[in-house]
């Protein structure tokens, strides 16, 4: 996944802003990472992925400062050997 952009480009240490997170090759389970946080997409209170170019993120609580925000693909499920 790449990231290009964020909406808005900051928000509250305190949490509660929703982030729209603006890339490429998003895709369902993928985890979002801001500061102290993981973002599961599809899981309560984690990312919402609206389509392969668009995550939406409501910020939990964290470390006050600069992020940076990075996009991981989901875990591969593993294949019984």
């Amino acid at each position: 996944p790449v990231v290009s952009a964020i909406y808005p480009s900051s928000g509250d240490s305190a949490g509660g802003s929703t982030l729209s997170i603006s890339g490429a090759s998003f895709r369902p389970g993928c985890r979002v990472v801001i500061g102290d946080r993981v973002y599961t997409e599809g899981v309560a209170g984690g990312a919402l992925l609206v389509d392969e170019r668009t995550l939406r993120v409501t910020q939990a609580a964290t470390i006050g400062g600069l992020h940076d925000v990075v996009v991981i693909d989901a875990k591969p499920t593993p294949t019984p050997g």
